[in-house]
């Protein structure tokens, strides 16, 4: 891991590109898949997918070392000519180049945003509309591996969408905080491991029990059902429609009688098919509950207080005189060490103790309070009213005064940590 403060770990930089690099083949699969099915083809075996595979790890390894778009072209060529050896239908070798041109342009976006990947992707929402083309389209032609490419390829893209959230908050939690008080930093990242798994455990089980059970052809039986319900209610409105025109307009009104010849087999299952629904649903939501008791469980456990050397502390019978004195702020703890935040710190307290000819903030001073007091008692001091200085004499800054204290909240109780330029702009302050 670098320990340069705010790079990107090394393990997370090769996951993120992993996790790229899988989302992007998920789509290619889904769109060849498309493809096929356009043109009536039967689906592709796995030596397409695998030579399809391989281009793409080569391409993500080329795209690393070429400086220049020229030489990452030459590699794509290269492939291209590869594929043309490896694959004997003319057919395939025309996809396959298309998806070679692909790739290129995204290595191409790659070199040109300075080799990062900023997010690992966007949204997934896309994936959901090419997964109804695929299902739609493979009832059309009545291809069962195209319909199944449309339901499982959404679904393993918003896996790699919800991992690769937790990978950026990750990332960021880590570029954010170097230093970390109270709880270590290994057990804070295993509860956020436990919990996003958790949810990726949710997440799967619903998806495997709402296969198992058919939820989908259970939902499908009770939509179509359903229609009885939408002819008797439409029948029910066309009827009183046709009593109030003939009280209005006496018998010149004549509404058609709705067709009401219903399939005798829909009309008995309705209450069937209903029934069903609600099993299949409550199971599902049982065991969603079972799982996200059992996560919980373990979360529990995990942040349950445990014996460690630091927490461990020792009563000393020590006998304490009682004094009437306030303790005041210049006699507070020295802040020590050299890290930004402490730098900050100090860097506000100093400015403080400059006025402390004016006054001297209480142990329990908010600072709001020392705001206060560093605008309005260097003018309301009796004291030193008549011995100001030409340095007195200069008004105070208002906005100056809230922006320093602004930034030592951020620092002090908002949990940041200061850059060079955060402290840069901090001791430009002049009150």
């Amino acid at each position: 891991m670098s320990n340069e403060y705010g790079s990107t770990p090394d393990f997370l930089r090769f996951l993120r590109k992993v996790l790229r690099l899988i989302n992007q083949y998920l789509y290619v699969v889904m769109f060849v898949c498309i493809i096929y099915g356009l043109f009536e083809q039967p689906m592709p075996g796995l030596s397409l997918w695998g030579i399809l595979l391989g281009c793409l790890i080569l391409s993500y390894i080329f795209r690393d070392f070429s400086r220049r778009g020229v030489l990452l072209l030459v590699t794509h060529v290269a492939l291209g000519v590869g594929c043309f050896f490896l694959i004997d239908n003319p057919f395939v070798r025309l996809l396959a180049f298309c998806v070679l041109v692909g790739f290129f342009i995204d290595g191409m976006m790659y070199i040109r945003s300075h080799y990062l990947i900023k997010r690992i992707f966007e949204a997934p929402w896309p994936c959901m509309i090419f997964g109804i083309i695929a299902i739609a389209l493979g009832y059309h032609i009545g291809d069962v591996t195209l319909q199944r490419v449309g339901y499982i390829m959404p679904v393993l893209i918003i896996f790699m969408y919800l991992v690769s959230l937790y990978v950026d908050g990750l990332e960021e939690y880590l570029n954010g905080a170097r230093r970390v008080s109270g709880a270590p930093m290994k057990m804070i990242i295993s509860t956020n491991s436990l919990i996003v798994t958790g949810i990726l455990t949710v997440f799967v089980v619903t998806i495997l029990l709402g296969n198992a059970l058919h939820l989908d052809r259970v939902l499908k039986d009770v939509l179509v059902s359903s229609l009885v319900i939408v002819r008797i209610i439409v029948a029910i409105i066309i009827f009183i429609l046709k009593f109030v025109f003939s009280i209005m307009f006496g018998d010149n009104v004549s509404v058609a009688p709705p067709k009401m010849k219903l399939d005798e087999e829909t009309g008995d299952n309705v209450l069937g098919s209903i029934l069903d629904l609600i099993f299949v649903t409550a199971v599902i939501i049982i065991t969603v509950l079972v799982v996200i008791l059992f996560f919980r469980w373990l979360i529990r456990l995990l942040l349950s207080r445990q014996k460690r050397r630091d927490e461990v502390t020792e009563e000393l019978a020590v006998a304490r005189k009682v004094k009437v004195t306030k303790e005041k702020y210049t006699k507070s703890d020295k802040l020590k060490g050299s890290t930004p935040d402490m730098i900050a710190r100090r860097m506000y307290k100093n400015r403080v103790l400059s006025y402390k000819k004016f006054f001297t903030p209480e142990r329990n001073s908010t600072t709001d309070d020392i705001k206060n007091l560093i605008i309005l008692r260097p003018m309301t001091n009796k004291k030193y009213f008549s011995k100001k200085t030409a340095k007195d004499e200069a008004e105070i800054d208002p906005e100056n005064v809230a922006k320093l204290t602004e930034m030592y909240e951020e620092v002090r109780y908002g949990e940041k940590m200061p850059d060079d330029d955060f402290l840069r702009k901090m001791k430009k302050i002049k009150l």
